[in-house]
């Protein structure tokens, strides 16, 4: 992958393509649109995640675990299923929401923003519940004998303990988002907005040996910066690991809401209802439609389905290579889990750290690198 990313002429080693690269205003472009889109994308998130996970392990907020399942449902949700439901939604030409909200266009930055935030927030939350369920609660009890509120609790106690997970979870996203592919082409490419992964893809397609030394440049460069992110993240985790955060048996005393209750679940019920309740509508109604855009009652109904499921030979090839290639990675993934897990058992400690770090880095390096490197690969060696 390297070899193929340099460039030598007459033995020497040529910058030309390396100016090329870093000179295009495609790539100054899609690398300003990666770093201003992801950023975002962690503010926002950020911002929906600290609430919740407030509401959900320090009130007596009701359905807790319903609610709690609910926002962490997208973690398991593949996120291009949320640029498409958003299309149906938003698009400016016959979106849903065409004839409510007039001016609504999904294909712009901020459309594409706030797809990939309704995604990404779970490394977030998921981050944050876990750590202020070990808070020791004696810490936030002392600071509530001693007149503080609810409030002054949260800042002046359980966030700051709660920071180094925080600013991990923060990393996660940002990582996620860089190496997102699937709503960066879907709602980037419509809108104009270049991202790095769409502009490997871009350069791939060019079908030359230029443009996948273009590629492989800028590959190299979005997985340099996602490798940085992870050792950030690795390097927070290691340092910032508080001992107050160990984990107690006793359960926090919970902040009665009161009458604010009902505005905290007007509050969920709103988010919940724009993160999962319109794509999924939008999908259903997508999918029941004989012509997408017309909302005529006659217009739905089940052809779809039969044309798909009982006259499409390619959905069942589909839905096999689906299944097998996702039984043959859970096992090849569990077995090699396993083995490295008990390994570590066995080696010194030295090697044992070297070893975590190669098996966390794969996690680091976004999908479309990946892709690029195995097809660099096979050119190399001439493998079919």
């Amino acid at each position: 992958f390297l070899g193929e990313s340099f460039s030598f002429e007459n033995g020497q080693f040529d910058w030309a393509i390396y100016k090329r690269a870093f000179s295009s205003p495609m790539t100054l472009r899609s690398f300003r649109n990666t770093i201003l889109v992801c950023g975002s994308t962690v503010i926002l998130s950020t911002l929906i995640s600290l609430p919740l996970a407030w509401l959900f392990t320090r009130t007596d907020i009701p359905g807790k675990a319903l609610w709690r399942t609910t926002f962490c449902l997208p973690y398991a949700i593949p996120p291009f299923l949320g640029a498409i439901a958003w299309i149906y939604l938003a698009n400016p030409s016959n979106g849903l929401f065409l004839g409510v909200f007039p001016g609504l266009n999904i294909y712009t930055m901020s459309g594409l923003i706030f797809v990939m935030t309704a995604f990404f927030y779970t490394f977030i939350l998921i981050n944050l519940l876990t750590a202020m369920e070990k808070i020791d609660p004696s810490l936030e009890e002392a600071a509530r004998i001693s007149g503080a509120g609810p409030f002054q609790v949260f800042f002046r106690i359980t966030l700051p303990l709660v920071t180094p997970s925080l600013i991990s979870g923060m990393l996660l996203a940002f990582l996620s988002a860089i190496a997102n592919f699937g709503i960066a082409a879907l709602i980037g490419n419509a809108a104009g907005i270049s991202m790095m992964t769409t502009q490997i893809v871009l350069f791939q397609k060019m079908a030359s040996y230029t443009g996948l030394k273009l590629a492989g440049i800028l590959s190299l460069s979005l997985l340099i910066l996602a490798l940085l992110v992870f050792i950030l993240d690795h390097l927070i985790s290691r340092r910032f690991r508080f001992s107050l955060v160990t984990g107690k048996v006793a359960r926090p005393s919970l902040v009665e809401l009161g009458g604010s209750k009902k505005w905290a679940l007007l509050f969920l019920f709103l988010l919940a209802f724009i993160l999962f309740v319109l794509p999924a509508s939008a999908i259903l109604v997508a999918a029941l439609s004989k012509v997408q855009g017309e909302r005529t009652l006659s217009n739905f109904g089940l052809q779809n389905f039969e044309n798909i499921f009982l006259k499409t030979d390619e959905t069942w090839r589909a839905v096999k290579n689906s299944f097998l290639l996702a039984l043959g990675a859970g096992a090849l993934c569990t077995f090699f889990g396993y083995f490295l897990s008990q390994s570590g058992k066995s080696v010194p400690r030295s090697v044992s750290k070297v070893k975590e770090v190669f098996i966390a880095i794969p996690y680091a390096v976004p999908g479309t690198v990946l892709s690029l490197a195995l097809i660099l690969t096979t050119l190399s060696f001439k493998l079919p």
